[in-house]
């Protein structure tokens, strides 16, 4: 089974807590990064594989050695041509070559107009590939897990979108726009996961955050519950400390937390959560 490695999520405006695995199926060295919003990244690295690879943008098309193109300057009106060369990526890199390029080619690029031209090519090979392997959702998997570790949550979203016919992408979809703030689109994932194996986890926690995150304060205690019923994490006693301040139940709060802190006593997040409770 694939790991999963811990993603910082922010529990109000001083607390983080983490959705993670020991033997979690999802997102072998899973995704971490910031929010749209305001939460912190712990860096996570893809496993890495010998070699560079070459992956075409669809199976089987040879891929070009140079993509050419051609932009009217701004200025002189006058019709200019450049290229950009591709090469293969490193071995764990699951974008086609092409994509890898443009990708690279398009953050180094100042002049607008050559951007312009790059990224009409860039959308329509993007969306090229993605219809290519729509039907492989372990690919989609990779390459989503890919655009999520760098941050790319908006394309991360899409591509997980592709394929959601696994309980990885389905997860990978609940995070991404979770991430991005659609709490109420990840709600439906999150549910959708939970159908397909009740037995996890870590989309009780995911679910219970995007409920808290729309004052759904009920729903996201129920899930924040089964979470620590099913994992007595750090993560669990944060949650649910921080819910029962929300709904201003300071007694319930001062218990779990002060529980929470025998457990883990040099956690920095429990701390700042029964000095919160106390001053109530």
């Amino acid at each position: 089974m694939k790991k999963l490695i811990m993603v910082f999520f922010i529990i109000s405006s001083m607390v983080t807590f983490s959705e993670d695995g020991d033997k979690y199926s999802f997102f072998g060295n899973f995704f971490s990064g910031k929010s749209s919003k305001s939460e912190k990244k712990k860096p996570v690295e893809i496993k890495e594989n010998k070699g560079s690879s070459f992956i075409p943008v669809i199976e089987g098309e040879a891929i070009p050695e140079r993509l050419e193109f051609k932009y009217v300057d701004e200025k002189t009106k006058a019709t200019r041509f450049f290229s950009i060369p591709v090469v293969p990526l490193q071995g764990n890199d699951r974008r086609p070559a092409e994509i890898g390029a443009l990708e690279n080619a398009i953050a180094r690029e100042t002049v607008r107009e050559k951007v312009t031209v790059m990224m009409r090519y860039y959308e329509s090979a993007f969306k090229k590939h993605l219809e290519n392997i729509s039907n492989n959702p372990e690919k989609i998997y990779l390459l989503g897990n890919q655009y999520f570790i760098n941050q790319r949550y908006e394309r991360a979203k899409d591509i997980f979108n592709k394929n959601i016919d696994t309980v990885d992408n389905l997860f990978g979809s609940a995070v991404t726009n979770r991430f991005l703030g659609y709490d109420n689109t990840a709600i439906d994932y999150y549910s959708e996961v939970i159908y397909m194996d009740p037995n996890l986890a870590e989309p009780y926690l995911g679910r219970g955050i995007c409920y808290r995150n729309i004052g759904k304060y009920r729903e996201a205690l129920a899930d924040f519950l089964k979470y620590k019923s099913m994992k007595n994490t750090e993560e669990a006693y944060t949650s649910l400390g921080n819910i029962y301040i929300l709904r201003e139940e300071y007694g319930q709060a001062k218990q779990i937390l002060t529980e929470g802190r025998m457990i883990y006593p040099n956690s920095k997040l429990i701390s700042e959560l029964l000095v919160k409770a106390y001053a109530k």
